[in-house]
């Protein structure tokens, strides 16, 4: 069971070392997503009707002509728009959970989090800010990570149970 607890607890130190990285992905999803919300907008009156006449492919040109070419740009970002919004959404979940977990340690153990492993800065540095020695920074750090991997990962704990909560209205039973 080492490394299962292991492979959760490097997830979460790469979750922490990507923490900008991910804000910055968000950021550039809505960027985006407003982008091909207003192209869509633009092109919202444009339909092309075509005919089809059987399912032989001879003669005729390869090519789009404008209106074609504007329907298939339409049908491209419509069919981008709801993957773009479920990445985003992924990663938002994700920022949330890492925040919430955040939130769960002390203020010197967020404090040592957030500047080693998302902001990237040395031991030494952060040492001599806390007044702690760099040895007991890396035992808060590593305390502190133990910490966010039970309440991210659950079930990487053991002996940790997860609940399930079931309520019912007055009068009604399990069986």
């Amino acid at each position: 069971m080492r490394t299962k607890w292991s492979d959760y607890k490097n997830t979460v130190y790469d979750y922490l070392k990507h923490y900008k990285h991910f804000k910055g992905q968000i950021a550039n999803f809505d960027l985006e997503i407003q982008g091909i919300n207003e192209e869509l907008k633009s092109l919202e009156n444009i339909d092309a009707k075509t005919a089809k006449y059987g399912s032989d492919n001879g003669g005729g040109f390869s090519e789009l002509n404008p209106i074609e070419k504007i329907v298939a740009r339409k049908l491209y970002l419509e069919r981008k728009l709801p993957v773009l919004i479920a990445d985003r959404h992924r990663l938002t979940s994700l920022i949330s959970r890492i925040d919430n977990a955040l939130l769960s340690l002390g203020e010197n153990e967020r404090t040592i989090i957030r500047r080693k492993f998302i902001d990237g800065e040395k031991w030494l540095t952060i040492s001599l800010d806390t007044g702690y020695s760099e040895r007991r920074c890396l035992d808060i750090a590593n305390r502190a990570v133990k910490q966010i991997t039970g309440i991210m990962f659950p079930e990487s704990v053991e002996g940790q149970q997860q609940f399930s909560y079931v309520f019912l209205n007055s009068g009604q039973s399990l069986v």
